[in-house]
């Protein structure tokens, strides 16, 4: 395990050429705690890296989500940064570690004054497995309430895209989505389910459109951000039947949005586009994800670049 220094004046191989377009007030220095070859993830960011954010204090169903769409990107290359505390940061810690990936905890402190204490456990595991601590802070500098809104900035910063998980009306993880949206980077939440107070702020960011709704992997890869676009060849698709889907609804939603990519045969069509054209038919949000999802994984539809495209072999 090694530590090592950056700053924004060093000429350094290390790091991708636009790795300190961060946030202002951009940081005097960087320190990194972690293994040599885990150095090397720095020239993926921002560029790969996926910000996962959410409250202290998470309701199981927002667990059990994290989980699901962060062991679905096993094998993209995707680096999951967040930081390091309790409840759903820690939980796309272990998530990631698990599906293995990588994974990058920005501190509210010094590397060597991890907090919270129950998470030093996890923050070695994260170095055993490859990944890195980062901050900004003296190496023993402690964390305090301050310094964790300061993070915020360089978790977005250093990622492509963030996903808030939960987050009530008044919560940090606000904070860091909005870091995103300022610097360009983009934004996504879970959608909040009626009544469901501790994803009020969730609901907020979509409803004024400072966030996509994220009802699955496969959205990161419906937006027209270019930083982004390039998850849709990364991201695999999981095994799949290639029949159609048992269920009705979803077999004639298949079938109907196939029939309407087949217009755009030569071309393909964007799946923003194919997803607003599917709402102002009265679909909800959660059925066209659905029938889209199977679509690509049983093979009826291919995606490329964020476009839909029939798929010429395929009986449908």
């Amino acid at each position: 395990m090694e530590t090592l220094t950056l700053r924004p004046t060093d000429v350094d191989s290390l790091v991708s050429p636009d790795f300190w377009d961060l946030p202002h007030p951009i940081p005097e220095k960087l320190t990194l705690r972690g293994h040599r070859s885990a150095f090397n993830l720095l020239r993926t960011l921002p560029r790969n890296g996926l910000a996962v954010v959410g409250t202290r204090d998470p309701q199981p169903r927002s667990l059990e989500e994290t989980r699901r769409v962060i062991r679905r990107l096993q094998g993209s290359g995707i680096v999951i940064l967040s930081g390091l505390a309790r409840g759903i940061d820690a939980e796309a810690h272990e998530a990631a570690l698990e599906a293995g990936l990588k994974t990058i905890a920005v501190l509210g402190g010094g590397v060597e004054e991890v907090f919270p204490a129950s998470n030093r456990g996890l923050a070695r595991k994260i170095i055993d497995r490859g990944g890195l601590l980062i901050s900004e802070y003296g190496d023993r500098e402690p964390a305090y309430p301050a310094r964790f809104l300061e993070r915020n900035r360089l978790i977005a910063g250093l990622s492509a895209a963030t996903w808030v998980v939960e987050a009530a009306h008044r919560s940090g993880s606000l904070n860091t989505a909005s870091w995103a949206r300022k610097h360009g980077r983009s934004c996504y939440a879970t959608p909040c389910l009626p009544g469901d107070v501790k994803r009020a702020g969730n609901q907020t960011l979509i409803d004024e459109h400072q966030a996509y709704p994220l009802w699955g992997p496969h959205g990161f890869a419906s937006t027209h951000e270019a930083s982004w676009l390039h998850l849709a060849a990364l991201c695999p698709s999981e095994a799949a039947p290639k029949g159609l889907a048992r269920d009705a609804e979803t077999r004639v939603d298949v079938l109907r949005l196939t029939a309407i990519v087949t217009e755009f045969f030569d071309e393909g069509i964007d799946e923003q586009s194919l997803f607003d054209r599917q709402l102002s038919d009265g679909w909800v949000h959660e059925r066209f994800f659905k029938a889209v999802d199977f679509a690509v994984r049983s093979g009826a539809l291919l995606r490329r670049s964020g476009l839909l495209l029939k798929n010429a072999s395929h009986p449908l």
